[in-house]
Order: structure tokens, then C-alpha cells, then sequence
């Protein structure tokens, strides 16, 4: 299951945003849902809408899992635990998809960062 796994193939989404999260001074960075990102989950898929550029982008199901985890804030590992829980998937492959997840979000600008 690698990162692009959470994506569907055939994306509108095709403008690729370079951004950083700001170095947290906690262990670990916690993410959010981009509030400005409008969102709706349709047959297990979240659909997520970026009202800045227009983008349409489509979340698989374990992708959908992740962004519904974030909508409050939760650090990497504590994505990797749900993940792994849900999926019955190994920790160490879980936090290897999850970071490749939140940065491929973290490109796009659909995830806050949080000290």
C-alpha cells in the first residue's frame, strides 16, 4: 500500500504545490484538515475540493480513513496506529504510507500544521 494508494488514478488535481509545515517544537508535527479544503464523502470515497485553485481530488478508502482521522488534530504516529488498527496492517508499513500520505497533502497545501 504506497502513498499514491490513497489516491485515485485519473486525479484533476495536477498542479503540485511545494510546502514545508513549519518546525514543530514538539516531538511531532499534528495535522488537520486545511479548512479552507471543502470536502464530501461519496461511496466510501472522501472528494475533496480546494476552493483556492479549484482542484477536485479523490480519496480511495483508506485514503477517505485518513482524512476523516484528521479532522481533528493527530500527529503521524497516532495516524499510523489508527491506520494499522483499521487496515490490519503492520505499524512500520502504516507509518511509512501515512508519511507519504501527509506529505503528498502537505504539497498540496490540504493539511494545517501544527506545533
Amino acid at each position: 500500500m504506497g502513498s499514491a494508494a490513497f489516491f485515485e488514478s485519473g486525479s484533476t488535481l495536477v498542479e503540485r504545490v511545494v510546502y514545508t509545515c513549519p518546525v514543530a517544537t514538539a516531538p511531532e508535527k499534528k495535522y488537520r484538515q486545511n479548512q479552507s479544503v471543502a470536502w464530501r464523502e461519496i461511496g466510501g470515497e472522501a472528494v475533496l475540493v480546494d476552493s483556492r485553485g479549484g482542484k477536485l481530488l479523490v480519496l480511495n478508502p483508506t485514503g477517505s480513513f485518513l482524512w476523516k482521522e484528521i479532522e481533528s488534530p493527530q500527529t503521524l504516529s497516532q495516524l499510523a496506529g489508527a491506520l494499522a488498527g483499521a487496515f490490519e496492517v503492520n505499524l512500520e508499513t502504516a507509518s511509512a504510507d501515512v508519511g507519504g500520505f501527509l506529505k503528498t497533502l502537505e504539497e498540496r497545501r490540504l493539511v494545517e500544521c501544527l506545533p
